[in-house]
């Protein structure tokens, strides 16, 4: 047990330090923090109001298997650490509000959300996959990037027990002031097309 955390530590300090975070914020000016991108409900949010907290931004999409399979995880994790801004983002025009609601109702989600129709936050963090997640502080520093955790092996092959959450360590060692040990991993899903 005590090699496999300080193999992990080791690694998420290797990563850190030749990664290191991105801070997008810095290189996001004020015109891009004020886009503002359409909510499922019929509103709009401007991004930089996002940003007065940690956000979790999900990249969903309503066909995605994994998508359905993770809303489970999702919701606990959102009950587990209600002090992080959650925001699920459906990138492209594919899916119209109708069939995201209905996803929500399907699965009981209770997810603020947008359509990201031009691809604009969806570029910005070189999303590629769905479902993918992208932790960052109030600051815009993208603190994690990958798999919500290790269950998923490769597409249509699942682990029995998952080992890793990514995600879930990553929000409490956040949380509790603490380096993020794995700061990026490979998310597995379905292809963003862009």
């Amino acid at each position: 047990m005590f090699c496999k955390m300080l193999r992990n530590t080791l690694l998420g300090l290797f990563i850190y330090f030749a990664i290191g975070t991105t801070s997008l914020y810095a290189e996001w000016d004020e015109e891009f923090l004020q886009t503002r991108f359409k909510e499922i409900d019929g509103g709009k949010i401007e991004l930089g109001k996002l940003m007065s907290n940690s956000t979790v931004f999900i990249m969903l999409s309503t066909e995605c298997p994994l998508c359905k399979n993770y809303t489970l995880t999702i919701k606990k994790l959102m009950k587990a650490f209600p002090n992080y801004n959650w925001l699920g983002v459906f990138p492209g025009n594919f899916y119209s509000r109708k069939e995201i609601k209905t996803f929500f109702y399907t699965y009981d989600l209770k997810l603020r959300s947008v359509i990201d129709d031009e691809y604009v936050l969806s570029k910005e963090f070189e999303a590629s996959i769905t479902p993918e997640v992208f932790l960052t502080n109030e600051n815009g520093e993208v603190l994690y990037t990958g798999a919500i955790d290790d269950w998923v092996l490769e597409l249509g092959k699942t682990r029995d027990v998952i080992t890793m959450h990514y995600l879930r360590d990553a929000l409490r060692q956040n949380q509790e002031g603490e380096m993020i040990n794995i700061s990026k991993t490979e998310a597995v899903g379905c292809k963003i097309q862009y």
